[in-house]
């Protein structure tokens, strides 16, 4: 049936004349990922709206490859470039490497960052320095060699109140290989606001 109007047309409209809607299932096929990007669009109003829109286009359209957190974070990334297009950048945003020292890991953490403006990278910053200052105030109570405890106030590192075990319940006495994962989840929920 050529030369028929689309479902739901009205009279006189062709199929050229027609636009389809937009339906994000057909970009984003994660539920999880459409959901939050749905949570994205849901204040958006109709000029914004289009934009973000046509943001997630382009980025699906690529075929952007990357875990939930880097999906997610390319996204928002293209939405906001789209929504904010005079945003002043940083050429070449850096961890401020008075915070964190340790060359290969502050590396690491610069990849985190980008499309960001100044006041976002003082924001990761002001994170990233909360976060070492937290743990340089832990005392610890008990000898080496048997179970210490500690006790702090919920922090963005550790959520647990009260006194606990150093063994497995203090976020602060984790392994060192998931830190880099700890100051990346910092770095996000800063640049999130």
């Amino acid at each position: 049936m050529t030369g028929q109007p689309p479902k739901g047309a009205k009279v006189g409209e062709t199929t050229s004349t027609v636009a389809r809607p937009f339906r994000l299932g057909e970009w984003v096929k994660d539920p999880y990922l459409a959901k939050a990007l749905r949570d994205e669009l849901l204040d958006l109003k109709a000029p914004q709206l289009e934009i973000a829109q046509e943001a997630i286009i382009e980025v699906a359209s690529v075929g952007t490859m990357g875990t939930y957190d880097e999906l997610l974070g390319e996204y928002r990334r293209a939405i906001r470039r789209g929504l904010e297009p005079d945003r002043k950048l940083v050429k070449n945003p850096r961890i401020d490497r008075k915070v964190i020292r340790l060359a290969q890991l502050a590396d690491m953490l610069d990849k985190e960052l980008r499309d960001v403006t100044q006041p976002e990278l003082d924001a990761v910053n002001a994170a990233l320095r909360k976060v070492i200052e937290d743990a340089k105030t832990l005392t610890v109570q008990g000898k080496q060699g048997e179970e210490r405890r500690v006790e702090h106030d919920p922090t963005e590192v550790c959520r647990r109140v009260g006194q606990h075990s150093t063994i497995g319940e203090c976020g602060y006495f984790r392994d060192p290989a998931a830190w880099p994962d700890v100051f990346r989840a910092v770095i996000r929920r800063a640049l999130e606001g």
